[in-house]
């Protein structure tokens, strides 16, 4: 089913289970941090989930290292398990599209370095990273644990799609694909006048995704991100100590 259990989107009359992954679920997390990305990671290190892995895409940068340092930072200030390798993926789309009516590029609203310009000091830990490409470890642990990983995609679905071309297989081995990409509800993109920026750009990447046979996808596109109420949680973050909520403080302003 491809389902917009997160929306409030009124045409939707469907009823879906929970989307989000539960505390102690298993996911692999195929992100591009960036700011939004970066309060993702953070959130899913504190709530609980077992995180697998963390596979980095291009999308709000075009190094996936310096992508890869930044999930590095997160979840080390989160305090996730340092067990957690963080896996480099592609830095180009599947297919290259140009986008002649694009309204920013990513280091516009992500800044240089993709944390808003506030990334925390490094340390040696941050700049390590699993062995495997991204599109490799997911269909190694997909394999491992058959039924039971939940794919959150928080960027360009390249990774995933790019797995599924070696892997038309991986639909059968996966529980759920979670998301966060396109332009439904809202009636207007991010990227462009009409596009969402995760599937603008990869485009058939997603359509690939899409159209693979997942049994359960569970779609969250603008509609469902700007329902967040950023003020409040950046007021909660401000009243907090600990180098992670200024961080995040910051981030919320850039």
């Amino acid at each position: 089913m491809v389902g917009a259990s997160l929306s409030k989107n009124p045409g939707c009359s469907r009823e879906f289970s929970p989307a989000t992954p539960q505390a102690g679920d298993p996911v692999i997390i195929d992100t591009d941090p960036g700011v939004d990305d970066a309060m993702a990671l953070v959130l899913a290190a504190a709530s609980g989930m077992r995180i697998e892995g963390v596979t980095i895409v291009h999308g709000n940068g075009d190094d996936v290292r310096e992508l890869g340092i930044n999930a590095n930072i997160c979840l080390r200030l989160a305090g996730a398990d340092p067990s957690v390798e963080v896996f480099l993926g592609d830095g180009k789309p599947v297919v290259e599209v140009a986008i002649t009516e694009a309204t920013h590029a990513g280091v516009d609203v992500h800044g240089a370095d993709s944390l808003g310009q506030v990334r925390p000091q490094t340390i040696a830990s941050d700049f390590k990273f699993g062995s495997l490409s991204a599109k490799d470890f997911i269909y190694k642990r997909c394999s491992e644990m058959p039924g039971r990983i939940t794919l959150v995609t928080l960027g360009p679905l390249t990774n995933v799609a790019a797995c599924l071309r070696e892997h038309p297989d991986l639909p059968g081995l996966v529980k759920r694909v979670v998301i966060m990409g396109g332009a439904v509800g809202e009636k207007r993109g991010n990227r462009t006048p009409s596009s969402e920026a995760n599937f603008a750009d990869d485009p058939t990447a997603a359509h690939e995704v899409l159209t693979a046979g997942f049994s359960d996808i569970v779609l969250a596109p603008l509609d469902v991100t700007h329902q967040l109420d950023l003020i409040a949680l950046r007021k909660s973050l401000s009243e907090s100590n600990g180098e992670l909520a200024g961080v995040c403080v910051f981030i919320f302003t850039f």
